[in-house]
């Protein structure tokens, strides 16, 4: 019975540091360990799943400033400017190399406020969605740490993060 313990706690140990040496393996349980006794496979089950949940501070840290950068940076210009009805102040219809935006300015100077809202909203979910697209490739091509997440997927932890009333990290002591 004791060396029966010993034996369950060394396969265990191995099994865990080869867990820890090798590659993400998600929620799934790598193919070595289906020949194991049930009790360590239960564990090492378990084990993989708490793994998924262990990401890096990088990880959180990627999705945050996505989110800032939809919010404050970047993806807030085109809405910005939408909502205030002039694109760019300095297009004319003289300057070719802005023609576009003169014509831009044109369109939102016939719009109503409702309506510029619209096309602000827009506007950010174009931004959003290009976001979200890249968050799924590198989950595709899996690109370390963004093989999975804690909603699923990294896409999915990031529209939790950006919406209105913003999904929270787990903390580290929920997912032991």
């Amino acid at each position: 019975e004791f060396s029966l313990l010993f034996l369950r706690v060394g396969v265990v140990l191995n099994v865990t540091w080869l867990l820890l040496t090798t590659q993400d393996h998600g929620s799934e349980s790598p193919d070595f360990i289906e020949g194991l006794p049930p009790q360590p496979r239960t564990y090492i089950d378990s084990f993989c799943q708490r793994c998924t949940f262990m990401k890096p501070q990088l990880y959180r840290d990627f999705i945050d400033r996505l989110v800032d950068e939809c919010q404050n940076g970047q993806g807030a210009i085109g809405p910005t400017r939408a909502r205030a009805g002039i694109w760019n102040q300095n297009a004319t219809a003289e300057s070719e190399e802005l023609l576009e935006q003169y014509r831009i300015n044109q369109l939102l100077a016939t719009l109503n406020d409702d309506q510029r809202e619209v096309i602000a909203g827009m506007l950010a979910d174009a931004f959003q969605g290009g976001v979200f697209e890249t968050l799924k490739a590198l989950e595709t091509f899996a690109i370390e740490p963004f093989l999975d997440g804690y909603e699923g997927s990294p896409y999915h932890d990031f529209i939790g993060r950006v919406a209105a009333d913003q999904w929270q990290w787990p903390e580290d002591k929920e997912l032991a």
